[in-house]
């Protein structure tokens, strides 16, 4: 499809089914929020993602979730598997994001009612790179080997200083002393394997009840 020929899309078809779309673009960085989040199972992600793009579940998940990822890559063929390490966060770089629209095209996203979300992809794939936003995600991205000592020093210090939140470092208090004891029982084995066994099947070990 051409952006300045096509009309944007507003609905997808599920089989048989045409079906709307909330194409907002605040939906669609919800839905980039939900793939980031590390409290949520994979099935969470679906359902959650299916729920904000249909206000439902339709019953053929399989296309429907195909039509929703189509919709978020803006119906672009992704070749290849990319960058395993994630150089982007919509939810934690929201302020530099912001400032970039402001900046570059002198658009307050605050104040703005309504953007399909192609559209807003557009413009932040079309960010120039000296805007802070693509500064960052350069230095994230950037691949230190072969370069001399003092230029990585300077490289590895934007690169701590601009650093995305790890999983671990995202989750929730409890979820962090579950993640925790989870990853001790499994190095360990034994009783402290058995006391996590125990908890997960809602069972009481000392203090220690999970609440999940």
């Amino acid at each position: 499809m051409n952006i300045l020929t096509d009309p944007l899309p507003e609905s997808v078809w599920i089989g048989d089914v045409e079906y709307p779309i909330d194409t907002d673009f605040r939906t669609s960085i919800k839905v980039a929020a939900l793939f980031e989040d590390p409290s949520l199972e994979e099935w969470e992600k679906t359902a959650q993602t299916l729920e904000l793009y249909f206000g439902g579940i339709p019953s053929d998940v399989e296309t429907a979730v195909e039509a929703a990822l189509a919709f978020f890559e803006c119906d672009r063929e992704v070749h290849g598997e990319g960058s395993k390490k994630a150089v982007l966060s919509f939810e934690y770089d929201a302020p530099y994001i912001f400032a970039a629209f402001f900046e570059q095209y002198h658009i307050d996203l605050t104040e703005v009612a309504y953007m399909h979300w192609w559209k807003f992809k557009a413009l932040f794939d079309s960010l120039n790179a000296n805007t802070k936003i693509m500064e960052i995600v350069s230095y994230r991205a950037t691949d230190t080997k072969g370069m001399s000592k003092e230029e990585k020093r300077q490289i590895d210090k934007l690169k701590k200083m601009y650093r995305l939140p790890s999983p671990h470092d995202r989750m929730s208090d409890e979820d962090k002393a579950y993640q925790d004891a989870l990853d001790e029982a499994l190095m360990n084995g034994g009783e402290s394997l058995s006391i996590w066994i125990i908890i997960q099947k809602g069972g009481h070990y000392g203090g220690w009840k999970h609440s999940h």
